[in-house]
């Protein structure tokens, strides 16, 4: 009731104003904003559009000079900014009555940073690749030679991106973009054709050998020289031939208490599946696991080493079971280094027995050598 009243008494009052030509009820003059509207990061001018959430206040576009215009009653406002591939941005103004504000305005563009590393899918070494984007952006950019790295900026949307490095087959993929969040691309080319494909590997080296069995109580180290080949079946996994050969030379007590030549030779060949790791880029681990033949004998005091109680000759072609673990490191695109280890048991139908010794045939190596990528 008393507001009723209140607002009675104040139209009453307005009304014996106008009458009586006094300026007491008159609209407050309106108030001005006005500026340009600019790229952030260029600083050129554009078109934008500016709107007054919550109001009637119709919005506004700026010119193609970034410039605009808008008269408003006095009083608070939420303001809007908005350009197509912008960040859009709000912000709260007080307009006075009179008074013309001058009030610039900048957008961040919508950008969303594409990296990664470009690499060969063998040896995983860096490749300097041209790159070609084609969506809503589209750019030509390449990454480093030194260490294959790539960075680009392009705005949100679905993208077409194809890697093409000398020597190696061209890589497409497709690329969905979010503003704000960053993507991570790393590519791996494959060799064109046959020509250093990574896909066959030649291996050449040596290394220590241990043969346990036969009729010395004590086992000893001697050398051994391997050559094989791997083929790259998929990026993880492998399957590798290899070819041995291997010598233990000592002095050892056999029947009497006087040292007396011994060696142990043998020559194998193995086929062995392997799976490699792709931790880092030019250090590639492996575990292998493999079966084969070992032609192995007993020499002693240069023949072949005759059982005294069987009669028998301690030689053999026997299957060979072995397992082991080894890495690469590649020096150059086709070049890299090798290291591993490996121990297995080769079968003669029982253990050497002699006299009073028992023998497990077992057989360990340690070796390292030299790898090419074909």
């Amino acid at each position: 009731m008393l507001r009723k009243m209140a607002a009675a008494l104040v139209a009453a009052w307005c009304l014996a104003g106008m009458i009586a030509g006094s300026a007491l009820c008159q609209e407050p003059a309106k108030g001005t904003i006005s500026g340009i509207i600019k790229d952030r990061d260029a600083g050129t001018p554009m078109k934008g559009m500016i709107t007054f959430p919550g109001t009637d206040v119709p919005g506004v576009v700026s010119d193609s000079a970034g410039q605009y215009l808008v008269e408003l009653a006095p009083g608070e406002y939420k303001i809007h900014i908005y350009a197509n591939g912008y960040r859009w941005i709000e912000r709260k103004i007080t307009v006075a009555s009179g008074q013309a504000e001058k009030w610039d305005l900048t957008l961040k563009r919508k950008v969303v940073e594409v990296s990664g590393i470009v690499s060969d899918s063998a040896s995983g070494l860096p490749l300097k690749a041209m790159i070609s984007i084609t969506g809503p952006q589209e750019l030509q950019t390449e990454s480093q030679e030194a260490d294959g790295g790539y960075r680009a900026e392009l705005k949100p949307g679905n993208y077409q991106m194809m890697f093409a490095a000398s020597g190696h087959q061209p890589a497409s993929r497709s690329l969905s973009l979010r503003d704000k969040k960053p993507q991570k691309l790393d590519v791996k080319l494959s060799g064109q054709g046959g020509s250093a494909s990574g896909k066959w590997q030649v291996r050449l080296g040596g290394g220590v050998t241990k043969v346990m069995g036969g009729v010395i109580p004590e086992a000893a180290y001697g050398y051994m020289i391997r050559a094989g080949g791997v083929r790259e079946i998929t990026e993880n996994l492998l399957v590798g031939l290899a070819v041995g050969y291997g010598s233990n030379k000592l002095r050892g007590i056999v029947w009497d208490p006087n040292y007396t030549l011994y060696q142990t030779t043998y020559i194998n060949a193995e086929i062995d599946g392997r799976y490699r790791f792709g931790f880092w880029e030019k250090v590639k681990p492996y575990v292998m696991i493999g079966a084969g033949i070992l032609s192995w004998q007993n020499i002693y005091d240069g023949a072949v080493y005759v059982d005294p109680v069987s009669g028998e000759e301690q030689k053999a072609a026997s299957p060979i079971f072995s397992g082991g673990a080894g890495i690469e490191y590649s020096v150059a695109e086709k070049i890299f280094l090798w290291g591993q280890g490996r121990g297995g048991m080769f079968l003669s139908g029982d253990k050497i027995t002699t006299g009073f010794l028992v023998k497990d045939n077992l057989l360990a190596e340690g070796s390292l050598g030299v790898g090419y990528r074909f």
